[in-house]
């Protein structure tokens, strides 16, 4: 299967708007589909299930978000399931979202320290917990019980990072 056949995007519609769900590798090789027509007044793209994002893969991203924008300008678009991937392109890639962008929602890695299972959890923008976890209240809420051996699993990503997530002055901003 080529990169191209590994990348979809299932469009769904959903109470005043439209649903996206992204699947596989977002390459050069990657092709975008068309908008749907309509004025939809949201648009929520689900993201954890992008894979993987290369150096071509960003700027048709960001060319395909930049499309959205001017397509549904009256649209808010609302990013869900944001994976560590999406994130760390989000600290280093200057308007990886567009300003209209709120992030909803991010997957939070965890790894454990004895048998090396690894496990994503989500968590909206607007829990509080999800605060406290980044803002790194207690050393134990960064930890969470390993699904396999019960362990301790640990946060695999620097907090600090993601709460630049929404702090970031590209006008990207937590969903409320």
């Amino acid at each position: 299967m080529s990169r191209a056949e590994d990348f979809k995007i299932e469009v769904s519609t959903i109470f005043e708007g439209l649903r996206l769900v992204m699947r596989g590798s977002i390459t050069e090789e990657s092709v975008f589909p068309p908008f749907p027509e309509g004025d939809p007044r949201r648009i929520v793209v689900e993201l954890s299930q992008v894979t993987r994002l290369n150096s071509w893969g960003v700027r048709l991203w960001m060319k395909w978000l930049w499309d959205l924008e001017k397509a549904y300008p009256s649209a808010t678009l609302q990013l869900e399931s944001c994976s560590p991937l999406l994130v760390q392109q989000l600290l280093v890639v200057r308007k990886f979202f567009p300003a209209n962008a709120r992030v909803r929602s991010v997957l939070l890695p965890y790894a454990c320290t004895s048998c090396s299972a690894e496990h994503q959890q989500t968590f909206e923008a607007a829990d509080p917990r999800l605060r406290r976890i980044l803002q790194g209240g207690s050393s134990t809420i960064l930890l969470r019980p390993c699904d396999e051996c019960g362990s301790a699993m640990e946060l695999e990503v620097n907090p600090k990072d993601y709460l630049k997530i929404f702090e970031k002055d590209s006008g990207t901003k937590a969903a409320a």
